[in-house]
């Protein structure tokens, strides 16, 4: 007779994708910079007033 038992592998864990977490964390690293880069604009007229720039 045939054993036809299927076995899984242990690191065949159900769990979250390791993909998943790589998108999520250049995500906030896209959010961050597009952030830091366009919020200059705001605080460039505050801080030129402020040290006397022309």
């Amino acid at each position: 007779m045939v054993n036809r038992e299927v076995r899984q592998s242990p690191g065949a864990e159900p769990g979250v994708f390791y993909g998943y977490i790589v998108v999520v964390a250049a995500l906030c690293i896209v959010v961050a910079t597009f952030g830091s880069y366009y919020a200059f604009g705001v605080f460039f007229k505050p801080v030129s007033t402020e040290f006397g720039w022309t």
